[in-house]
C-alpha cells in the first residue's frame, strides 16, 4: 500500500511512474529493432527464379576451427564449451569434423599456439579461435601475418582488423557471489 502525505510527492511518484513507462516502451522498442536487424540479415539477397531446387555443390562452406590453450578439449571449461559450440555450429550447418567443415588443434604447451594457429589458417579455415588470455600474443603475431583469415580469441583483446575479441563482465559475478555471500550470512 501506497501512502502519500503531500502533493509533491504524489507528484514524484506519478513522475516516476511515466518515466518508468517511457523506459520500458524504448527498451521494447529497442529489442524490437534488434531483432529485426538480425532477422534482416539472417535472409539472402539472391533469388531462386526458375531454380528446380538443387544446390549448387561448388558453394564454398564456412569452416571454423579452434586451437586450445594447455587446458585442453575436455577442461570443462572455455575450451570445451567453445568446442562443443563448434560441434554445433557444424551439426547445425551440414559439416563434418576435419579439414571441410571444423576442427581443433590442441596445444602441449605455450609454445604450440603460433604453430597451431598458423596451421589451420593455412588449411583455409575461415574464422581460427584461439581459446584463452594466455594466447593473445600469439593470436596477435599470426593474425598480422594471415590478414585472409579471421580470428576470434576468447578472455583477451587483440587489436587487429580480423580479429574478434570475446571478452566477460566478470565484475558482475563477483558481485553476484558477494550477494549470495551476504544471503547466506547468519550472523547478519
Amino acid at each position: 500500500m501506497i501512502c502519500f502525505t503531500t502533493n509533491s510527492t504524489k507528484n514524484q511518484f506519478y513522475q516516476g511512474v511515466k518515466f518508468y513507462e517511457k523506459r520500458k516502451f524504448g527498451l521494447a522498442l529497442s529489442l524490437v529493432l534488434a531483432a529485426g536487424t538480425l532477422l534482416g540479415a539472417c535472409g539472402s539477397s539472391e533469388t531462386n527464379e526458375g531454380s528446380t531446387g538443387s544446390t549448387d555443390s561448388t558453394e564454398e562452406k564456412f569452416k571454423v576451427a579452434m586451437v586450445t590453450d594447455v587446458g585442453g578439449v575436455d577442461d570443462k571449461s572455455f575450451n570445451q564449451s567453445a568446442w562443443e559450440g563448434i560441434k554445433a555450429y557444424g551439426a547445425d550447418n551440414g559439416l563434418e569434423e576435419g579439414n571441410e567443415g571444423y576442427s581443433y588443434l590442441q596445444s602441449q604447451s605455450d609454445a604450440d599456439y603460433e604453430t597451431n594457429l598458423n596451421t589451420l589458417a593455412r588449411q583455409d579455415f575461415n574464422l581460427v579461435y584461439g581459446i584463452g588470455f594466455l594466447m593473445m600474443d600469439a593470436v596477435n603475431n599470426v593474425a598480422s601475418q594471415q590478414t585472409e583469415t579471421q580470428f576470434g580469441i576468447v578472455d583477451a583483446v587483440v587489436e587487429q582488423p580480423n580479429v574478434a575479441s570475446i571478452t566477460f563482465k566478470e565484475n558482475e559475478a563477483g558481485y553476484l557471489a558477494g550477494v549470495a555471500a551476504g544471503l547466506a550470512n547468519k550472523n547478519k
